[in-house]
């Protein structure tokens, strides 16, 4: 449980920090409601290159996630 801040490198630079982060979480677990314990994840652009990702998990059991990312340029 607790917060983490993830910083995301993309290989193939933005125009400028005029985009978006679609996020999907993938539960991992043998039981899905093993991994329902998260707020919202937002993002922050750092540059064209890098953004922050920040997810808060609620005191629970052990969690099982993946993060399915996907940059579109404005």
């Amino acid at each position: 449980a607790g917060q983490s801040q993830i910083v995301v490198s993309m290989d193939n630079a933005m125009d400028d920090v005029n985009y978006f982060v679609r996020m999907h979480i993938e539960g991992q677990s043998l039981d899905i409601v093993n991994d329902i314990n998260i707020s919202p994840a937002i993002f922050k652009p750092v540059n064209e290159s890098q953004f922050l990702i920040r997810i808060r998990e609620y005191p629970s059991d052990t969690q099982s996630l993946k993060i399915h990312l996907e940059v579109v340029q404005l």
